[in-house]
């Protein structure tokens, strides 16, 4: 399937419908798919927000979908009803990766230099709990919740050697 833009990103599947989401960063949207017809039924701008949204994660109980823009960094929630944005918070910049945590009803968002928790405390309002220092360009990360644990990837960058950080999960 073609979709009108030079740059895709991350995507995101509803299970109890054809429904899936993509990031058309290349024109700061949000692209909704359906899987049974491969065709892109809506868009959701949120260029009013920002620019370059990259990763996607779902809260699908809730109808809210999460992303996050590098120029500023941003993160958004929007309804997956209607497409509005619901909620929006400056965050870490340059972000790669983006994890909800339903059972903790945290989102995890790791871009540049760090790592911020945000607490949902409804589909409609989210607070940062924590901003965690990590390193130039960490931006790429892994939940494993049977572990408790977030995994980062550092990379090399001048005296700083690659490695894989973890950070343990705290109720």
């Amino acid at each position: 399937m073609k979709i009108d833009s030079d740059h895709l990103e991350a995507l995101a599947l509803e299970k109890s419908s054809p429904r899936m989401y993509v990031s058309i960063t290349g024109h700061d949207a949000i692209g909704v798919i359906d899987r049974k017809t491969s065709t892109l039924q809506e868009t959701w701008s949120i260029a009013n927000q920002g620019s370059q949204n990259t990763p996607l994660a779902l809260d699908e109980p809730d109808h809210r979908l999460f992303t996050v823009t590098r120029k500023p960094g941003k993160f958004l929630a929007l309804d997956t009803n209607t497409g509005k944005i619901v909620f929006s918070i400056p965050t870490v910049s340059h972000a790669d990766d983006l994890t909800y945590d339903e059972r903790m009803k945290r989102i995890y968002i790791a871009g540049d230099g760090f790592l911020d928790v945000f607490k949902q405390n409804d589909p409609d309002h989210y607070e940062l709990l924590e901003r965690i220092p990590t390193s130039f360009r960490a931006q790429t990360a892994f939940l494993i919740r049977e572990l408790n644990t977030y995994f980062v990837a550092v990379p090399h960058h001048e005296q700083q050697s690659a490695e894989i950080r973890l950070y343990k999960i705290l109720p």
